[in-house]
């Protein structure tokens, strides 16, 4: 079993029993309650998977860099996407940080900690939002044979991880096919951790496909092609493959320059579609999904002082 963030969650025999007597206490429409001690172990193990996946997650980055390009070419930019608490300033607003690679680099760099320093303030109130996507972004002014252009990656937030729980104990994941998760019995969520690669040509993207494909440190686990005449409704366009490495699952999206463009500049509206009817097979099941989910954010934020944002 791979130790993504969600299976380390999960897969713990401790925190399996915290879910599976949730899970029977919602089939039997019982009270639930978690002992603080539980809380503490899930925290633990949360924590332990986040700071493990974003090691992991710049080491293939770098390693990536290295064989597409040359690290000290890369102009890093922190990217933080961030909503307001109050729900009548509903924008989604963008903050961009200049980072040096090195820091980048360095073991104690965290992106769920650096980002919420760095999260935008909302244009309408001045006052600082919520964290709900961040990425490092590596960007390339010389021209290389990889052709790679831009290079991002990201880590979900905590509100997709508690979702991905609740949905789990309430069985919502029996509502939809997934291409996100490569085996939902498993509950591996392959899109934890991720990078998104835009080129110059789509033959480069052929290319780099291969170099994945062919790399003796990584196990190619899953592709899909969403090019040419494969894209989605919505104009996405990219190749999106799922591979191993040191264990650790990681899904990556490759596109041209041109196709990041367009994914950049659509309101990409089949996929704000899928994610309505998710949130609309939540809502139905009224205050017990949203009270548990409630307490799972409480559980995997990281203070007291600081709730990570929510959808519902």
């Amino acid at each position: 079993m791979s130790p993504s963030l969600l299976s380390l969650v999960v897969q713990d025999e401790r925190v399996a029993k915290i879910l599976e007597n949730l899970r029977q206490s919602v089939k039997q429409n019982q009270p639930f309650h978690i002992a603080p001690d539980e809380i503490a172990h899930i925290q633990q193990k949360f924590y332990a998977g986040i700071e493990e996946g974003e090691k992991d997650l710049h080491e293939l980055s770098f390693d990536v860099i290295k064989s597409f390009a040359n690290l000290s070419d890369a102009k890093t930019t922190l990217i933080v996407w961030g909503r307001c608490p109050d729900i009548h300033h509903p924008a989604i607003v963008k903050s961009y940080t200049q980072i040096d690679l090195t820091q980048v680099m360095s073991s104690k760099y965290m992106d769920t900690m650096i980002a919420w320093t760095h999260s935008p303030v909302c244009k309408m109130c001045g006052e600082k939002t919520n964290t709900i996507a961040s990425f490092n972004q590596y960007k390339f002014d010389q021209n290389f044979p990889s052709g790679l252009k831009v290079m991002l990656s990201r880590i979900k937030a905590t509100s997709n991880v508690c979702y991905k729980i609740a949905d789990m104990v309430f069985d919502i994941d029996r509502m939809f096919q997934r291409d996100k998760i490569e085996n939902r019995y498993k509950q591996t969520l392959t899109d934890m951790y991720g990078l998104k690669l835009a080129f110059s040509t789509r033959e480069q993207i052929e290319q780099s496909v291969e170099y994945f494909r062919n790399h003796p440190e990584i196990q190619f686990l899953d592709e899909k092609d969403y090019l040419g005449e494969h894209r989605k409704k919505s104009g996405y366009e990219a190749y999106k493959i799922v591979i191993q490495k040191n264990g650790q699952i990681f899904e990556i999206q490759l596109q041209t320059t041109k196709m990041l463009d367009t994914e950049r500049s659509s309101l990409n509206a089949s996929h704000k579609t899928y994610k309505e009817k998710q949130m609309e097979e939540r809502r139905k099941l009224g205050d017990q999904y949203h009270n548990f989910y409630d307490i799972l954010i409480q559980i995997f934020s990281s203070s007291k002082d600081r709730i990570d944002y929510k959808e519902i």
